[in-house]
C-alpha cells in the first residue's frame, strides 16, 4: 500500500505544493504558542503519508494526508519526530488535489 501512495503522491509533488503555499502566503506561520518564520531554503522532509477511506461523506470524505517536517527532522525518540521548525499537514483529495494545509508545533 505504501508504494501505491508514494507513486500517487511523491516527495517532489508534496514539496512543490507546500513551497507554493508558503510563497503565496507569508513565510511566517502562526502556531499555537508562537510564530515561526520559514526561510526559503528550509529543508522539507516527508515524515508520513496515509490514505483515509470513508464509507460515507465525513469531513473531506476519502482523502490522503501527508505530514512534512519543515526544517528537516532534528531527532526521533520513541517514534516521535522532532521537526527543525514545525510540521505541515497537507490534505489531498482522492484525485491527489491539494485541499488545505495545517501547521503545528507538535506531532499531530
Amino acid at each position: 500500500m505504501r508504494d501505491l501512495i508514494v507513486a500517487k503522491l511523491g516527495d517532489e509533488k508534496i514539496k512543490k505544493d507546500l513551497l507554493q503555499i508558503l510563497r503565496e502566503g507569508s513565510s511566517c506561520v502562526e502556531l499555537d504558542e508562537r510564530s515561526v518564520v520559514i526561510p526559503p531554503n528550509a529543508p522539507l522532509e516527508v515524515v508520513a503519508r496515509s490514505y483515509h477511506c470513508y464509507e460515507f461523506e465525513v469531513s473531506f470524505g476519502s482523502h490522503y494526508r501527508v505530514l512534512v517536517a519543515i526544517g528537516g527532522v532534528r531527532s526521533v525518540a520513541n517514534g516521535i519526530v522532532d521537526p527543525g521548525l514545525c510540521f505541515a499537514t497537507l490534505w489531498y483529495s482522492s484525485a491527489c488535489e491539494l485541499i488545505t494545509v495545517d501547521f503545528s508545533e507538535l506531532w499531530p
